[in-house]
């Protein structure tokens, strides 16, 4: 998964010799590509998790001539027409086709062509993708496992920067963006004001649901439009049903033992939602020895925090942008345990340039 800005490997080609230097510019009519996107501190950051492409790493590639979307038309005077090619990545953030059929030429030295790609290229276990004359569907089908036990969603990110190129411009460059949107809860508890109740459930629901149901339409040529619910919402995640973000399995404690920290993310469909709310749980349905009061009493029961994020606009309205990270601190303490939250919002890859939202 990446989330990049690129520029040519053109520097680091020229330790090749004359006639290498050649081909990389592409010359042979083969179509070179590379990525990577400089973080703020000067490192190469090109996936979302913040690492390299890993060799093997593998998208799809489409290369209609210029001025075409992807459903719209191709140079047919090379074999396959450059539509659903697949490239790996090796270490060094550059790709090449996955197979000789796979390869991308200009079919002649006037011809230019615009290029669109994808991460994963299939997957992750798609209910179903559709690649046909008109259409690169991918369903993601039932996307609401979000506590990170098994089939973990993956974010897809997309490129759709790369146009107008041939063979004189050199190795395409593909700046990739996510097409989801990122949720990041922070938790701070004083677990004395809880009796020693644990943080034991972490959840995300809105009073008109959040989409579970996800399609990446990549014929859509706007990257902030591509992840979408295709249309259907009989599948919501609601108050009765809301997402289950993992609970914190690394916790910070103070040196008193007190209050304790933890974080856990999670990705979602993109969208306009009302009265989104985070809630929290502390405790166990099942009786517990109290170990933190060092009295052995046993505790029983839960208690739970409906956290309200804050809504702009009138009718308690949030929109979910793509390539976004929502990241929200909640605080509960107090003898009569109080909520407070605050929360930012970011690019997903590199933060700047959002105002900062509180609320009480």
């Amino acid at each position: 998964m990446k989330q990049q800005t690129i520029l040519t490997l053109f520097l680091s080609s020229m330790i090749l010799t004359g006639c290498d230097l050649e081909k990389k510019n592409g010359q042979d009519g083969v179509v070179r590509f590379a990525a990577y996107q400089p973080s703020s501190e000067g490192s190469v950051a090109t996936k979302v998790t913040g690492t390299n492409f890993d060799a093997g790493d593998e998208i799809t590639i489409f290369a209609p001539l210029a001025g075409n979307a992807i459903h719209g038309t191709y140079d047919q005077a090379v074999s396959k027409a450059g539509k659903d090619m697949r490239y790996l990545a090796d270490n060094s953030n550059r790709f090449s086709a996955k197979n000789e059929e796979d390869k991308i030429r200009y079919s002649s030295s006037s011809v230019k062509l615009d290029f669109y790609a994808v991460y994963p290229a299939v997957g992750p276990k798609p209910k179903c993708a559709t690649v046909d004359n008109t259409t690169y569907e991918i369903d993601l089908g039932d996307i609401s496992r979000q506590d990170g036990t098994t089939d973990r969603l993956e974010p897809y990110i997309y490129s759709n920067n790369a146009k107008g190129k041939g063979v004189g411009d050199g190795v395409v460059t593909l700046a990739f963006r996510n097409v989801f949107s990122k949720i990041v809860v922070k938790v701070r508890y004083d677990e004395l004001s809880l009796d020693g109740k644990m943080l034991s459930k972490v959840e995300f629901s809105a009073e008109d649901g959040l989409y579970r149901e996800c399609v990446i339409d990549l014929k859509r040529g706007d990257y902030t439009k591509v992840a979408t619910n295709g249309g259907r919402d009989d599948k919501l995640a609601t108050k009765e049903d809301p997402y289950s973000f993992p609970v914190p399995n690394e916790v910070e404690w103070t040196s008193d033992g007190t209050w304790s920290t933890g974080m856990t993310e999670g990705y979602f469909v993109p969208g306009q939602t009302t009265n989104p709310v985070i809630r929290l749980t502390f405790g166990e349905d099942t009786p517990t020895v109290n170990i933190g009061t060092g009295d052995g009493t046993v505790t029983t029961g839960t208690q739970t925090f409906l956290c309200r994020i804050p809504t702009t606009g009138t009718g308690g309205r949030v929109t979910f942008e793509p390539g976004k990270m929502y990241t929200y601190t909640v605080e509960v303490n107090g003898t009569m345990p109080e909520v407070t939250m605050g929360g930012t919002i970011e690019d997903w890859q590199a933060a700047g340039g959002v105002t900062e939202i509180f609320a009480e």
